[in-house]
């Protein structure tokens, strides 16, 4: 319909080429971008050859109009395939780019769910860890339990009988003081034994800096994001709770960084006051400020935690990228 308008308007000024130069443009590049592949540019070429074929050679319509010059058809044609094919061209590097953009949209959220599946997983293999250090723990409080109740029990019980025997039965008497403190080196190695395994098990639980570097390790073998930490002047052992708050929010601004700032280098940073007040940032090279900050269960859940450590948390954006901060007074 749009070429047989095309057809009428341009017919009778068939000397004139320029308002058919104009209407085929429109014709080609609306054909081209409807259709799929090359059948616009076919379809085009159709266009042209029908259009130039179907030039009047005699007066239209009772006026004395002329034939345009085999130039200006030269000319026509080679605007109309021009512009037939670099609508092509752009309507396939469109299809690409949306291609591209579905796989990249794609890949960003596969991304989202490997990295909480990590998280998760992390999170999990620590509850483990701690589950089964715990179970330990109490194996071994049964083992001492009842290896060395039993012991005593004996010893207490051959005792009791020692002071029955007369001094006169000497021979039997040395010989229940024999049983007696084979007993009790029995009960004394058993105690010993269950004390190391106790030992090694605290020695196995990391907590601290050990389990923040070795959060950083995984997470920069996972992710290949470059973090750097300093500790600054902050203490080796503080207390649990501080501990537990400092693993989290660093685990919490990983994730956010990796996540929502495609970052690609973080920074924490450590340092405590003469007043004893702890701060710390957590920053990165993400892409910054994108509109108002919205606080999702990562950023309440530390803003809370902080609370109950008598402290605070922000989040907030800087000049070349994102930054968490706290602080904790010790």
């Amino acid at each position: 319909m749009e070429y047989a308008i095309l057809l009428l308007i341009s017919y009778p000024e068939s000397d004139d080429l320029q308002i058919a130069t104009v209407l085929m443009f429109v014709l080609i590049s609306e054909s081209n971008f409807k259709l799929k592949g090359f059948s616009g540019f076919f379809l085009s070429v159709i266009f042209i050859g029908v259009f130039v074929i179907s030039r009047p050679s005699e007066p239209i319509w009772s006026s004395n109009f002329f034939t345009p010059s085999a130039t200006d058809l030269i000319a026509f044609c080679f605007f109309s395939l021009f512009t037939s094919s670099l609508t092509t061209l752009l309507h396939m590097y469109q299809s690409i780019a949306v291609r591209e953009m579905q796989t990249i949209k794609q890949l960003e959220n596969n991304i989202h769910k490997l990295t909480n599946v990590n998280i998760d997983f992390q999170d999990y293999a620590a509850a483990i860890g701690f589950q089964s250090i715990e179970n330990e723990r109490k194996r071994i409080s049964r083992e001492i339990h009842d290896t060395i109740g039993y012991s005593l029990t004996n010893i207490i019980m051959m005792m009791e009988a020692a002071s029955d025997i007369t001094p006169q039965d000497s021979e039997k008497l040395s010989s229940l003081i024999e049983i007696t403190r084979t007993q009790a080196q029995m009960s004394l190695q058993e105690t010993r034994r269950a004390l190391r395994e106790l030992r090694i098990n605290e020695q196995e639980q990391i907590s601290g800096q050990k389990a923040i570097n070795k959060l950083i390790t995984i997470f920069e073998k996972v992710t290949g994001v470059e973090v750097s930490i300093e500790y600054g002047n902050i203490p080796l052992v503080l207390p649990d709770e501080v501990n537990s708050f400092l693993y989290r929010m660093i685990q919490e601004g990983l994730t956010n960084a990796f996540k929502h700032g495609k970052a690609t280098r973080i920074s924490i940073y450590f340092w405590m006051t003469e007043q004893k007040i702890l701060y710390i940032h957590v920053r990165d090279n993400g892409i910054g400020d994108t509109g108002e900050i919205i606080e999702g269960i990562g950023i309440a859940g530390m803003k809370e935690r902080a609370e109950k450590l008598h402290g605070k948390v922000e989040a907030r954006y800087v000049f070349d990228g994102f930054q968490l901060f706290a602080e904790i007074p010790l």
